[in-house]
């Protein structure tokens, strides 16, 4: 059973050195990050691969909602396929 945590930064200005901080601060024993729009998953690849690594035992964490999913459907699909 893994502790996983997901960071992403919309643009290249934005720092991802706090939010790394915080999921680490909670125990996340992997964490993915990366620069990416928000506006669709296209080019997200460590959330892809870190979607595809989780196991159903797995915990995932991220610091919001916004951060993994680009909208309501966004993130069912992400819910569904990790089920």
């Amino acid at each position: 059973m893994a502790c996983c945590g997901y960071v992403r930064a919309s643009t290249c200005d934005q720092d991802l050195i706090l939010r790394t901080q915080i999921l680490g601060a909670a125990d996340g024993e992997i964490i993915c990050a990366e620069k990416a729009s928000g506006s669709s998953r296209t080019g997200k690849n460590e959330l892809q691969l870190l979607l595809e690594f989780l196991c159903p035992v797995d915990t995932l964490m991220v610091t919001g909602v916004d951060r993994l999913a680009c909208s309501i459907k966004d993130l069912k699909d992400i819910v569904y396929a990790l089920n």
